[in-house]
């Protein structure tokens, strides 16, 4: 049985749905050094082509795999999960940031010895019916640095949304 997610319209005696995505970073993605890179989430999760979602509960049409953001179109507060996966070598600084539109809202910074490190954000964001958010990386390593992701994989790469009020 497949359980509705949202809560129930009094005018309509309906079901009012709560805008809910989640994508994914599908393969291996190299950020060069010193330039603000838009993280590829190029896989909507659901049952079929990776992830968690066999109830097919995060793709409300709001995933958007070509320009890698999430745009909800719906006006209010929305929870926002991200997590990146990278191989971070010895020295370097590391920054991922969440942003709305086109200003950042969010960042994790790391500098780390040689290690495959996942960093996480979580913030609760106001989103108006054009706001969408995306995710960057920068780092300062004199090489390049790979972001890694595999949907279904609980350390992979990726950036839910979820209305919450």
């Amino acid at each position: 049985m497949v359980q509705q997610i949202g809560t129930p319209s009094p005018a309509s005696g309906g079901f009012n749905p709560v805008p809910t995505g989640r994508l994914h970073h599908n393969d291996v993605q190299v950020i060069p050094q010193g330039v603000p890179t838009i993280i590829t989430l190029d896989v909507i999760s659901n049952g079929v082509s990776g992830g968690y979602d066999y109830g097919n509960h995060f793709n409300d049409g709001i995933e958007d795999t070509v320009n890698h953001w999430i745009k909800p179109e719906v006006e209010g507060w929305y929870q926002v999960n991200a997590q990146v996966r990278v191989f971070i070598e010895a020295g370097d600084v590391f920054t991922f940031q969440l942003f709305r539109g086109p200003g950042s809202i969010a960042a994790k910074t790391t500098g780390q010895s040689e290690t495959t490190k996942s960093l996480h954000i979580s913030d609760i964001v106001w989103m108006s019916v054009v706001d969408y958010v995306l995710l960057k990386a920068y780092h300062t390593a004199a090489t390049a640095c790979s972001i890694t992701g595999s949907p279904g994989r609980y350390d992979s790469t990726f950036m839910s949304v979820q209305r919450v009020r």
